[in-house]
């Protein structure tokens, strides 16, 4: 009987230690699987997409507000643009100006010191020089980091006759503007050259 008892006894031994020995491989593994893959929300994570005014300004209806914008800037100093879009030597912004920068233009660049550009020949020159096809014309729009502004310089380049030799010059128009959203307002227009 003393037999049989410690047989009996081995026997529940062993299969307590095997038992003991699931339950903590048991445990293991599920801790693992907690500790791998964490229960989340999906209402717990919320990214918010980059604001880019650049991208809003590809839109037709801000490219419009940008023209509205300049064309109030020049009623308040007293004067129109439609006197600019008449003079044949000044090059103005337009919105076939502005749709083709935007479709053609690496707006990637917009943030670095040269900015985007896109090449031009809008066929004007400042009297008495001419137009040539070998100084060609340029728009191009840059962010101006100290107060958050941007800057689209319309540059018309010309061909000067001087001492027998021939030069590309330029004049520019600057017009400096911020965006808040939806809404554009003119910082500054000047001509330079």
């Amino acid at each position: 009987m003393k037999k049989n008892t410690l047989l009996l006894f081995l026997i529940i031994l062993l299969s307590a230690c095997n038992d003991t020995e699931k339950k903590t491989s048991d445990t293991t593994d599920s801790a693992t699987a907690v500790s791998v893959q964490p229960e989340v929300s999906t209402a717990e994570i919320h990214i918010e997409p980059k604001y880019n005014p650049i991208d809003e300004l590809k839109q037709p209806h801000m490219q419009q507000a940008l023209l509205d914008a300049i064309d109030s800037w020049y009623k308040q100093k007293g004067d129109s643009t439609s006197k600019y879009k008449e003079d044949n030597q000044v090059v103005t912004l337009t919105d076939s100006y502005l749709k083709d920068f935007f479709a053609d233009a690496d707006l990637s660049k917009v943030n670095s010191e040269s900015g985007a550009s896109r090449k031009y020949d809008f066929k004007k020159s400042l009297a008495p020089y001419r137009d040539s096809s070998e100084c060609m014309d340029e728009i191009s729009l840059r962010h101006i980091k100290e107060d958050d502004s941007y800057l689209f310089q319309v540059t018309n380049y010309y061909m000067v006759d001087e001492d027998g030799r021939s030069e590309c010059y330029g004049s520019d128009k600057l017009i400096r503007f911020r965006m808040n959203g939806q809404e554009i307002s003119i910082i500054d227009i000047t001509y330079a050259g």
